[in-house]
């Protein structure tokens, strides 16, 4: 899962609930990443799930 941080706060719940419920799973912040991080940062959101 690939999600923004935009506050600084490490995620949301709803974020670590998701993570707990699939096995396997791996979580990406992406600091100061706006909703929509696909688009806005879309370099990065390639490059993490490539090496997913």
């Amino acid at each position: 899962m690939v999600t923004y941080d935009r506050r600084g706060f490490g995620g949301t719940r709803s974020t670590a609930r998701t993570r707990d419920a699939l096995p396997r799973s791996r979580v990406h912040l992406v600091p100061g990443g706006p909703h929509g991080v696909n688009a806005g940062h879309a370099a990065e959101w390639d490059r993490v799930l490539l090496d997913f």
